[in-house]
């Protein structure tokens, strides 16, 4: 096995495939036959046809060695299924694809599927591990490495490495530093697999804790139910989608920066108020918050002085706690 080139297919669609798989562009050990990914999107209100991001990443870096596909659904595409057969490769590296795939596809390579997931597992199997981290208020996450079975995010586990989570995290750069140290850790596994210098374990599934996937209901605030840090974590998990929001005149109201307020006010949940420094809080099912950045429906992002001067209704308003508005 010395010097062996390790062959390879690739299945992400997100940015956060992107440092996996330019790992192992980058790495002479490694053969990246082929990249699967998800079709190009209709986008926006432009109705722009848009291609995912990963498949972006090799038009803009114009690598025309590279033949990529695009399935809708890899388990019944039975021309896609024969082609990747004919590949004879040691791994299909899994890396965010948004597909399950099937036991026929896991069974194809030499030395099996391996994922990698931005959770430590079993804790935040599913589709959003890093907003659950956020909005669980975890003080750490991580990278596992694990071998893929039919099965969501149960497989054997071949390695993991944590990472903190800093008060300063949100979404985007939690995740961006995720995906760095998953494009590592991921290089460093398939070599050792290979080299039979390392093995797996499998997950407690007792200790096994699930995220749901992200809808745009998501972010919308509970004022009846919601503590101050659940919101502020909402702004974190969920920027710049689907957001932390309410409503206000019957628009969706973005928060987009707001500070955990010290004091306890005798308010009701969702009403607003000014204290003796003009800060606008809203109050919460624990104290309150002060809003510092928002957005309302259909205008640009502004602070809360320039919001106040066009909306000085605002500061005496109870919000609604669902979406009735």
């Amino acid at each position: 096995m010395k010097n062996q080139i390790i062959k390879i297919v690739f299945f992400g669609t997100p940015n956060f495939s992107i440092a996996s798989l330019k790992c192992l562009l980058k790495n002479d050990k490694f053969q990246v036959q082929a990249l699967v990914t998800q079709p190009d999107k209709v986008i926006g209100r432009h109705k722009i046809l848009t291609a995912p991001p990963l498949k972006q990443f090799i038009i803009d870096n114009d690598i025309k060695t590279l033949p990529i596909y695009q399935t809708p659904n890899l388990n019944k595409d039975i021309n896609l299924i024969n082609i990747l057969k004919s590949f004879h490769s040691d791994f299909f590296v899994v890396v965010a694809f948004g597909q399950i795939l099937s036991t026929e596809i896991l069974e194809i390579p030499k030395h099996g599927c391996i994922n990698v997931h931005a959770s430590l597992l079993p804790k935040y199997r599913g589709a959003s591990p890093i907003a659950a981290a956020i909005l669980n208020g975890d003080k750490k996450t991580g990278i596992t490495i694990m071998d893929m079975e039919k099965s969501m995010d149960t497989g054997a586990i071949y390695t993991q490495k944590e990472l903190p989570i800093t008060p300063d995290d949100n979404i985007i750069s939690l995740g961006h530093k995720l995906s760095l140290q998953g494009g590592q850790v991921l290089s460093e596994t398939l070599e050792k697999i290979i080299a039979q210098k390392i093995s797996k374990q499998a997950q407690n599934h007792s200790l096994a804790t699930y995220c749901s996937k992200i809808t745009i209901e998501s972010g919308q605030i509970n004022w009846k139910e919601d503590r101050s840090e659940i919101i502020l974590n909402k702004i974190k998990a969920f920027v710049p989608w689907p957001s932390c929001y309410t409503f206000f005149q019957e628009k969706k109201l973005k928060l987009l920066e707001i500070k955990i307020a010290e004091a306890n006010p005798t308010k009701s949940p969702g009403e607003t108020f000014l204290d003796s420094q003009n800060n606008l809080h809203i109050a919460t099912t624990n104290g309150s918050i002060i809003i510092k950045q928002l957005q309302l429906e259909g205008k640009n992002s502004c602070n809360i002085q320039d919001f106040l001067r066009g909306y000085p209704q605002v500061a005496s308003h109870k919000l609604p706690s669902n979406s009735a508005k």
